[in-house]
This record gives structure tokens, sequence and C-alpha cells, in this order.
């Protein structure tokens, strides 16, 4: 199973949330094989990441997987040991400026299941739900089930 997070870049109640999301991934994931796909651009991308590692502790065959919108970023360089793996969608024909939109329809349309935390109906998390949602995944948005 291949879970793809979507949130946005700033959020409040961070710890509830993350408390939230471990919650999910328990009951959605339990003992099956996962692949947590992840982005290291905001508030919601780095409480995705911590919920993952410390899922991974007690699911060892979880696998964290970076998939940046830029080879070159320094989130890149400076993050890549905290995961098992980098994946680089097809997307180096994308101008820069829509590089994370770009990423984010490649996660939308691949990944098994959506893990969202998405209050608003704009912006660029909305925007990646609402692909997620035109792709068919299922969808689990922590803001909507509060």
């Amino acid at each position: 199973m291949i879970v793809g997070f979507f949130g946005h870049s700033e959020l409040l109640k961070t710890d509830e949330i993350e408390k939230e999301l471990r919650a999910l991934a328990d009951r959605v994931i339990g003992n099956r094989e996962v692949e947590f796909w992840l982005g290291t651009y905001g508030a919601f991308d780095r409480l995705s990441c911590r919920m993952a590692r410390n899922f991974k502790k007690s699911h060892a065959s979880a696998r964290l997987v970076l998939v940046p919108p830029y080879l070159d970023s320094y989130a890149v360089c400076k993050e890549h040991s905290l995961y098992d793996a980098l994946l680089y969608p097809p997307i180096e024909a994308v101008p820069k400026r829509l590089a994370i939109l770009a990423r984010n329809r490649y996660v939308a349309r691949n990944a098994d299941v959506i893990f969202a935390y998405v209050e608003y109906a704009f912006g660029g998390a909305a925007k990646a739900l609402a692909e997620a949602r035109r792709a068919k995944k299922i969808i689990y948005n922590l803001a909507e089930i509060q």
C-alpha cells in the first residue's frame, strides 16, 4: 500500500493532528506493508514525516520514501538520511514554479491512499486533494473527520 500526504504548510494544533494521524495509520494500515510518500515543504509534511518515522519503529517493514519536487533542493540533500528511498517523479520538463503542483499531481495519481489535513478549498493542498478525488483514491481528510 502506498500512502501519500497532502496538507497545509501552516497548521495549529500539530501535536493533536499528529496523534490523530497516527491513530488513522494504525487503523487503516494495520500490519500491512506500506510505503509512505513524503514531502518536506511545510508543517503537515514535517508532521507526517515524524508520524511515519514513529510508525516504522513498531512496523519495521514500513518504508519512508521522499518524493521531492526538485532534485536540487536543499531538503533532499539535508534530510535524505531520514528516508529509505528517494523517488523523483517524472516532472523534469515542468517549470520550477510549477514543480510542487506537478509533484502533488503525481502523488495523487499514484498513491493508493491519501492522508490529508485540508481545511480550505483553495491553495496547493486543496488542489492536490481535488486531483486525488478525480483519480478516485481513498482519502482520509482529518480536517473533515474531526
